[in-house]
């Protein structure tokens, strides 16, 4: 699996075998941005979404400029995604299964990881010591 440039969408590249150099689109309009992808014991996928979408970021990610403009605010003064625990659950096909998005605390950071662990989802952040952890759905 492979998360396309803009954020929103996962896909599928071929690096072997008849599909190999082919890429498609398995899972479309993702509600955040994506971080990290994990297998399901069944088989499946969880992706882990930082936050959800900023239309502010949206619309500099088409005018350059205005990304530069937001690079030069202090970091206080910056775009700050919401402090929420956010993953989806796909297959193999792309069928979204779950959808996972709570509040968390002020203490929170972005996510960047999600895996299953026993009964129970682990959540992680790069910019963060610690786990968050849900009873997996």
């Amino acid at each position: 699996w492979v998360r396309d440039g803009g954020g929103e969408r996962v896909g599928r590249f071929g690096w072997g075998g008849p599909k190999r150099g082919q890429s498609e689109i398995r899972v479309e309009g993702l509600p955040g941005y994506r971080a990290h992808i994990s297998h399901t014991a069944d088989g499946g996928y969880w992706v882990a979404l930082m936050g959800p979408r900023l239309t502010l970021l949206e619309h500099s990610a088409q005018r350059p400029w205005l990304g530069r403009l937001l690079l030069r605010l202090p970091a206080e003064a910056r775009p700050q995604l919401s402090p929420r625990l956010m993953a989806i659950q796909f297959d193999d096909h792309g069928r979204i299964l779950r959808r996972i998005d709570q509040p968390a605390g002020t203490d929170h950071a972005p996510i960047t990881s999600v895996i299953e662990h026993g009964s129970h989802l682990l959540f992680a952040s790069a910019w963060a010591d610690g786990l968050w952890s849900l009873p997996r759905p």
